[in-house]
């Protein structure tokens, strides 16, 4: 272990269960967000994003976070609607938007319905549709999409 290492933060070391055993005891929300932000294993970052609870900690880390580990975790521990609905109607990469789609805190109904009828996307559509509720909407588009996984999802949400 060279010198520098010894003044090193536990959960910045190369042995994943020491680190890793440093986030599990962790509390204090600035250093989980630190470790979520710097933190040497992707488990590592991770594993602090799972305990962060503050909501503007963890929109910042969805939105603007370069690490995909990141950002999948922090999405899913996202309870502000209105970030979640940004996400799911704007984010450039679709796998964060179909993470904001299925989190179960987005509840808003127009959300789903404006990204089932307006995504160039199919998948991303297929998503938005499961979490449609009204009846005619699912109708519509049932009747109407472009892509036949996507009808064939309304009419399977229809008959639920």
């Amino acid at each position: 272990m060279g010198l520098f290492n010894f003044f090193e933060p536990e959960w910045m070391s190369r042995d994943i269960e020491k680190a890793l055993k440093s986030v599990k005891i962790e509390t204090n929300q600035k250093k989980l967000a630190k470790i979520a932000k710097k933190g040497f294993w992707d488990e590592v970052r991770v594993a602090a994003v799972e305990k962060l609870t503050n909501q503007s900690t963890l929109a910042y880390l969805a939105t603007r976070s370069e690490d995909a580990y990141v950002v999948h975790a922090a999405i899913k521990r996202l309870t502000d609607q209105n970030v979640l609905a940004h996400i799911a109607k704007n984010n450039q990469y679709d796998g964060y938007r179909v993470e904001a789609i299925q989190n179960p805190n987005l509840t808003d109904q127009n959300v789903f319905v404006y990204i089932a009828k307006n995504h160039p996307v199919g998948g991303i559509r297929y998503q938005a549709t499961r979490r449609i509720t009204d009846q005619i909407v699912l109708a519509d588009i049932a009747k109407n999409d472009a892509a036949h996984s996507v009808r064939e999802e309304a009419a399977r949400e229809l008959m639920r």
